[in-house]
């Protein structure tokens, strides 16, 4: 037996089901039915909903009434992190003051930097 035939090369590795079906899983934008029922542990849409509602889960509801309730959110709240957009906790950007910045260039700071330089010659 060469060294060779005891490792898989990628092009020959298949997944295990598992595997495969957790990988196709995280493409899509939106948590399955079946992940809703899991995390909710209710299987009727309106149940899932007053769950959503009470863990204070964003989603958005279709046409069929089902909660749709994003991956990335369902992650960070999972993870422990409440992604709310409309929060007191966040402040607002603070802006330089106005006396950081001059309002005019300074001349002739340049013109003596250029003969500092010409006299270093």
């Amino acid at each position: 037996m060469h060294v060779e035939d005891r490792f898989l090369s990628l092009d020959s590795y298949v997944a295990p089901k598992y595997v495969r079906r957790e990988m196709a899983m995280s493409e899509t934008e939106f948590l399955t039915a079946e992940e809703l029922v899991e995390i909710t542990g209710y299987k009727n849409f309106a149940g899932q909903r007053k769950w959503l509602d009470k863990e204070g889960w964003c989603y958005v509801v279709n046409a069929s009434r089902r909660p749709i309730v994003g991956r990335w959110f369902a992650r960070l709240r999972l993870a422990g992190v409440f992604p709310h957009m409309a929060t007191t906790d966040i402040r607002p950007l603070q802006q330089p003051k106005q006396s950081h910045f001059a309002t005019e260039s300074n001349f002739a700071a340049l013109r003596e930097l250029t003969e500092k330089r010409k006299r270093a010659l």
